[in-house]
C-alpha cells in the first residue's frame, strides 16, 4: 500500500487489481480460452471483449487469466514469463487524472516500479502524453509478456482519457496486450485496429452458451435435473444469454417436476428475477429519452428506422439505434447494413411489462401506426400481428383478407392459422371468404376433422348472399373439395369437383389454377397416366412461380420426381429436385436478414425424395444428410400423409445402414400416426405394405 502511494497524494484501493474470484465449478469453455491463447500468440493490440451485462465477460477472461499463467506453452515464443495488470473500473474513474493515476498503479502493482518521471507527470494534463510516451518506452524494455485488463471499461466516458488510451494503444511495444471488458464499444479508433488485424473481438454471439454448455450448466453447475427438450427451449428462450439462465435456474429451485416443463413455456422477461436483474444492470443507467424510445419500440419484432420514428415521432432514431448496438443494450443487427434490428427475446418481454405498467395509455396507439406502417410497405404479415394486437377485428379482416393467398402461397399456413383462432368466432362464421382460407390452412396442416365445418359454414354465406367474388370464392371451395375426394380414394369424383372449379376460376388468378393443377396432376398419377400427370406438375409449377407459391412449386416437383422414380429416371428426377432447392433457397431471402421465412414446407418432400434417390444409389452418407433436413422440416409442417412417408423412407434407410433397431422405430412412429386415425386409407394401405417389406428384406 505505501509503495503504490508513495508518488501519489490519492489513496490507492488495491483491490481493484485483484482478478476477480471464479467459481471452482464452472462451466468450461475450452474454445473461448483456445481463441483467447491463439489471440495471444498472434500478438495484436489490443482484445476487446463487447457484450450486454450478464454475458459472463469478466468470469471469461479471468478464468483464461487463471488458466494462462499456469500453461507457458500458450505464451508467445521466447517470452520469460507472463504477468497480468487487472485494473477494476468504477464510475469514479471517470476522471483523467484518476483513472491514469490507477493505470500507472496497476502496472507497477505487477511489474514494480515504472520510473519516477510518471508519477511527477501524472497531475498535469499538458503532459499526459509525455508520461504515456515514458510509460511505453519502459515497457519495451522489459522481457516479460503482460497483460493488461480494463474491466468495466463502458463507465468511462470521458474524451480526454479515449484519447489518451488511443495514443497507448497506437504505440504500445509487442510483448504487452491490452484488454479491455465493456458492454459497449469504448470509442478508441476500432474501424482502424480492425482492419490493420491489431484487433480481437468477442461478442455477444461468441460468449452466449452453446446447447451443450447450457447443458452443462443445469446439470452440473445448478444441479437441476431437466430433459433434453426443457434444456433447448431455455437455450433458445434466453439466447445463451448466461445471466438469464442462471436467473431461470433460481425459478426453477424447489419446483416439482410437472411444473418445470409449464415454468419454462412461460418463462419471459415478466419473470421476477429477470425484472430485477434488468432494472438494477440496465435501466438505473439509461437516460429517460432512451429508455422512453426503447419502451416504445419494444412492441415491434423487427425495428429499422423510418419505422421507429414513427412510433416515437422523433427524427433520430437511427442514431439511436446505432447507438443502442455500439451501447450493448441487447440489441442484434439483422443486415449488413444496419438497417434492421431486434431485441433479445428476453429483454424485449422485459420492455413490453414496463410499457404496460408505465404508458399504457401508449400501447394501442403504437400497434395502430406500426400496422399502418407496415401495410404502406407491403409488409401485410406483420402488419396484420400489430392490427390484431389492437383487437380492432373489422380492420384485421380486411388485412387478412389481403394477406391471406400471399401468406399461403409461401406455405406459412400456421401463420394463417393463427390469424383467424385470434378472430372470433362468429366474424369467421359471417364471412365466406375467412372460413374458405380457414378450410384451406387446415387441408394443407392435415388437420382435416374441421375442415367440413368450415366449407359448410361457406357455402352457407354464399348462398345467403353472393359477394362480389363469389364464383372465385366457389372455385376455391371445389378445389378443397376435390381434394378432400382424393384424400378418401375417389378419383373420378375429385375431378368432377376439379372441373367445376375450372369453370368458375377467372383466369387471373395464378395460385388457385396451380393448385387446381396439382389436384388435377394427383388424380392421373392414380389412375396411372404418368405422362399427362408429368405434363400437368410442369404446368403448375409454371403456373405456381407466378403466382409466388413456392409450395405448389415445390409439391409439384415432389410428385413429379416421384412418377420419375417409378419409372426409373432418377437422373432426372434428381435434378428437377435439385432445381426445388434452389428455388426455396432463393424463396426465403429477404432484405431483413432474420425476418426471412422458414423454409416452405413443401421442401420436406422435396428433401425426403433426394434421400430417398440418394439410397437406391446406394450414396448413404447423403441420403442420411437428405432425410435429417426431410424430418425436421416435415415434423415442423405436421401433415401426418407427409410425415408417415419420410418416416418410412427413414426406416428403410435404416436398414440399409445395419441399424435394424432404428428402422423399427421409425415404422413404429408412421404406425402410430395410423392408429391415431390421421391418415387415409391409401396411407394405411402403404404403411402396412411397408412393414411388410422391412419383414422379408430382413429375413422375417
Amino acid at each position: 500500500m505505501n509503495t503504490l502511494n508513495r508518488h501519489s497524494d490519492m489513496p490507492i484501493l488495491t483491490t481493484k487489481f485483484y482478478i476477480p474470484l471464479s467459481l471452482p465449478d464452472l462451466v468450461s469453455r475450452p474454445h473461448l480460452i483456445q481463441r483467447l491463447n491463439a489471440t495471444l500468440l498472434r500478438r495484436p493490440r489490443m482484445t476487446l471483449v463487447a457484450a450486454p451485462a450478464g454475458f459472463g465477460k469478466t468470469t471469461l477472461i479471468a478464468t483464461w487469466l487463471r488458466i494462462l499463467m499456469k500453461t507457458p506453452e500458450a505464451w508467445p515464443v521466447g517470452t520469460a514469463g507472463l504477468k497480468c495488470a487487472w485494473l477494476s473500473l468504477e464510475g469514479d474513474d471517470n476522471n483523467p487524472t484518476r483513472f491514469f493515476t490507477y493505470f500507472v498503479a496497476t502496472i507497477e502493482n505487477t511489474l514494480g516500479s515504472v520510473g519516477d518521471d510518471i508519477h511527477s507527470l501524472l497531475k498535469s494534463p499538458s503532459q499526459r502524453k509525455a508520461m504515456l510516451t515514458i510509460l511505453i518506452n519502459n515497457l519495451a524494455t522489459i522481457s516479460w509478456e503482460l497483460v493488461i485488463i480494463l474491466d468495466d471499461y463502458h463507465l468511462i466516458a470521458d474524451t480526454t482519457i479515449h484519447e489518451a488510451l488511443s495514443f497507448f494503444i497506437d504505440h504500445l511495444p509487442p510483448q504487452v496486450h491490452l484488454v479491455i471488458i465493456s458492454r459497449m464499444d469504448p470509442p478508441l479508433s476500432l474501424a482502424r485496429l480492425r482492419t490493420r488485424g491489431q484487433l480481437t473481438e468477442l461478442r455477444a454471439a461468441d460468449l452466449r452458451f452453446t446447447p451443450e454448455e447450457t447443458a452443462a450448466f443445469f446439470q452440473d453447475v445448478m444441479g437441476l435435473v431437466l430433459s433434453m427438450e426443457d434444456i433447448a427451449a431455455l437455450e433458445a428462450r434466453t439466447e445463451g444469454w448466461i445471466a438469464g439462465l442462471q436467473l431461470a435456474a433460481l425459478s426453477l429451485r424447489g419446483r416439482l417436476s410437472d411444473n418445470i416443463t409449464n415454468f419454462i413455456t412461460d418463462f419471459s422477461g415478466s419473470n421476477r428475477h429477470i425484472i430485477d436483474y434488468l432494472a438494477d444492470e440496465v435501466l438505473h443507467q439509461l437516460d429517460p429519452d432512451v429508455y422512453s424510445f426503447l419502451c416504445q419500440t419494444a412492441i415491434l419484432d423487427y425495428l429499422t428506422a423510418s419505422l421507429c420514428d414513427v412510433l416515437t415521432g422523433r427524427d433520430d432514431s437511427q442514431e439511436l439505434l446505432r447507438y443502442l448496438e455500439q451501447a450493448n443494450l441487447f440489441v442484434v443487427p439483422l443486415d449488413q447494413q444496419r438497417k434492421w434490428y431486434r431485441y433479445h427475446h428476453l429483454f424485449a418481454d422485459f420492455l413490453r411489462n414496463n410499457l404496460r405498467q408505465d404508458m399504457p395509455e401508449q400501447v394501442i396507439g403504437l400497434h395502430h401506426r406500426a400496422a399502418h406502417w407496415y401495410e404502406q410497405q407491403g409488409m401485410l404479415g406483420l402488419a396484420v400481428n400489430h392490427i390484431l394486437a389492437t383487437e380492432d377485428f373489422e380492420a384485421a379482416t380486411l388485412l387478412i383478407e389481403k394477406a391471406a393467398q400471399t401468406t399461403l402461397a409461401r406455405g406459412e399456413f400456421h401463420t394463417l392459422l393463427s390469424w383467424l383462432r385470434r378472430l372470433p368466432e362468429s366474424i369467421v362464421q359471417e364471412n365466406a371468404q375467412l372460413s374458405i382460407l380457414f378450410a384451406e390452412a387446415l387441408v394443407i396442416a392435415g388437420e382435416l376433422d374441421s375442415v367440413e365445418f368450415y366449407l359448410h359454414n361457406a357455402e352457407q354465406q354464399l348462398n345467403t348472399a353472393a359477394p362480389e367474388n363469389y364464383q372465385e370464392l366457389l372455385s376455391e371451395l371445389l378445389v378443397i373439395r376435390a381434394y378432400l375426394q382424393i384424400y378418401r380414394g375417389n378419383f373420378y369424383t375429385a375431378i368432377d369437383f376439379a372441373q367445376q372449379a375450372l369453370d368458375y376460376l377467372p383466369e387471373d388468378n395464378a395460385f388457385i389454377r396451380s393448385i387446381l393443377l396439382w389436384v388435377l396432376g394427383f388424380t392421373r398419377y392414380f389412375d396411372q397416366d404418368f405422362d399427362t400427370a408429368l405434363k400437368v406438375f410442369a404446368e403448375a409449377i409454371e403456373l405456381g412461380k407466378l403466382a409466388g407459391s413456392s409450395l405448389i412449386v415445390l409439391l409439384s416437383m415432389y410428385v413429379s420426381s416421384l412418377l420419375l422414380r417409378i419409372e426409373g429416371r432418377l437422373e432426372l428426377a434428381k435434378e428437377i429436385l435439385l432445381q426445388g432447392v434452389h428455388f426455396a433457397q432463393a424463396d426465403v431471402q429477404s432484405v431483413i436478414g432474420e425476418m426471412s421465412r422458414h423454409p416452405s414446407p413443401g421442401l420436406g418432400g422435396v428433401y425426403q425424395m433426394l434421400g430417398i434417390i440418394a439410397h437406391e444409389q446406394n450414396d448413404l452418407v447423403i441420403a442420411e444428410a437428405y432425410m435429417s433436413r426431410c424430418i425436421e422440416i416435415v415434423e415442423q409442417w405436421g401433415n401426418a400423409e407427409i410425415i408417415v412417408d419420410s418416416y418410412i423412407a427413414l426406416a428403410f434407410l435404416r436398414q440399409s445402414q445395419g441399424d435394424f433397431e432404428a428402422a423399427g422405430a421409425s415404422m413404429r412412429k408412421a404406425e402410430l400416426l395410423v392408429t391415431e386415425g390421421r391418415v387415409s386409407e391409401l396411407t394405411v394401405l402403404q404403411v402396412n405394405a411397408s412393414h411388410a417389406r422391412l419383414g422379408l428384406s430382413s429375413g422375417n
